[in-house]
């Protein structure tokens, strides 16, 4: 069988998307440091190369990605939902969060 990722590197690729990804979406939602897209980019780069640098936080996201994504999962819908029940004539309807 042909593999393009050898199975020993694929934690570690995904570990450094996670951060990735993590890193580079808050630093764009928060814009409490003022940068473009292409710094927050690289910042994010940088910050997930040190983490995956780590092994123990590797092996850790390993055990614990599947946990941390349907957690995603449950966040992304609650947040959809509410913004698809938001009323455009009156008052927006009210959630627990």
């Amino acid at each position: 069988m042909i593999s393009f990722i050898d199975a020993m590197y694929v934690p570690y690729i995904a570990a450094f998307l996670f951060v990735f990804a993590v890193i580079f979406g808050v630093l764009n939602y928060a814009k409490t440091l003022g940068f473009s897209r292409n710094v927050n980019g690289a910042l994010a780069a940088v910050i997930a190369f040190f983490a995956t640098a780590y092994e123990p936080f590797v092996f850790g996201m390993q055990e614990y990605m599947p946990i941390i994504a349907g957690l995603f999962i449950i966040i992304f819908f609650i947040m959809f939902l509410k913004k698809v029940m938001r009323n455009e004539s009156g008052p927006q309807l009210k959630f627990v969060m």
